[in-house]
């Protein structure tokens, strides 16, 4: 799953080079991130520093402004000659392997972005919202393939970003909570005319795939630009275990959590569950749905096992 391992597939259509290696920005000094907004955002826990999120995560947001600024740039151009005034929503995709790091990462994102568009709406919406309730997976069948195509309610995400594109102010999304595993009944989440919208999700780059006699809606349609958050299997599995025992800790106090059931093995026990639940379901949607998607991404950013940023594929224009 090494980027360099596949120079040659990818050489073709995307430039290699890391983040450190850049002309610093006018605007690098103008970007407030501290230590206090950073540990807001991320929980005390974080091993991020904003040093950090400045020097690696900074390059990379400024790259994509200039796709950003690009569209603007067009947008007014097809407005004045079309006589209309319409502002779409820029959508970034943000997909990748299950404990990859999207989360955090599409969280930094959404911080450098408001912090350099003070005055614009960024939100951040992730597809577990659009899994299905574990009540229908049990009754299709579906609960041990939770996080692949087919547990999504793919209509209902493609009709979201429909309504977001066709700039509706007010658009609801179902609330998922990782504590209890499911999607909460009669909750949701209120976006309200975003400038920019996150989309983050391990499927979110699936092409179109085939459904009785018809094709699923192809999400990535609605993406101005998209990234794919790419690193070493054995590091991700690595990842997901300390994850997953990370998860098993925190149950410990809290009996609504669904890792409370795990509770009570040991800790050698809770990893050799974690490393088969990896083995028999995230690493086959890895291999099988999700890095097949990594060559359809505007840009892949691998990181190494530390999990800092240590290259950026950017696709050629």
């Amino acid at each position: 799953m090494d980027v360099k391992k596949t120079a040659h597939p990818l050489g073709g259509l995307y430039n290699k080079f890391s983040p450190k290696k850049r002309n610093k920005s006018n605007s690098d000094e103008d970007i407030d991130i501290n230590q206090e907004k950073v540990n807001s955002l991320l929980g005390l826990d974080t091993e991020l520093d904003a040093k950090e999120i400045k020097e690696l995560y900074l390059p990379m947001t400024e790259l994509i402004m200039l796709s950003i600024h690009n569209r603007y740039s067009l947008n007014n151009k097809i407005n004045e000659f079309l006589n209309t005034e319409t502002n779409t929503p820029y959508i970034i995709g943000v997909a990748g392997s299950v404990a990859v790091g999207k989360s955090t990462f599409s969280k930094i994102l959404q911080l450098l972005f408001s912090e350099i568009y003070k005055s614009k709406n960024i939100e951040l919406v992730t597809t577990d919202g659009f899994l299905y309730p574990n009540s229908v997976l049990e009754e299709k069948g579906l609960m041990e393939r939770k996080g692949f195509p087919e547990s999504y309610n793919t209509k209902l995400l493609y009709d979201f970003l429909f309504n977001i594109k066709s700039g509706i102010k007010s658009v609801e999304v179902p609330k998922y909570s990782h504590l209890v595993y499911d999607i909460l009944e009669d909750e949701n989440i209120t976006i309200n005319s975003p400038s920019i919208l996150i989309l983050e999700g391990i499927n979110v780059l699936q092409p179109p795939i085939h459904k009785e006699n018809s094709f699923e809606p192809v999400i990535s349609d609605f993406f101005d630009f998209s990234i794919y958050l790419d690193a070493d299997e054995p590091v991700i599995r690595k990842w997901y275990i300390e994850r997953f025992l990370n998860l098993r800790q925190k149950a410990f106090s809290d009996e609504n959590s669904f890792f409370n059931r795990f509770a009570d093995i040991d800790d050698q026990e809770a990893i050799n569950l974690a490393t088969q639940i990896w083995e028999t379901i995230n690493l086959k949607n890895l291999d099988e749905y999700i890095l097949p998607t990594r060559n359809r991404a505007s840009m892949i950013v691998k990181k190494d096992e530390d999990h800092k940023i240590d290259e950026l594929w950017l696709r050629k224009i």
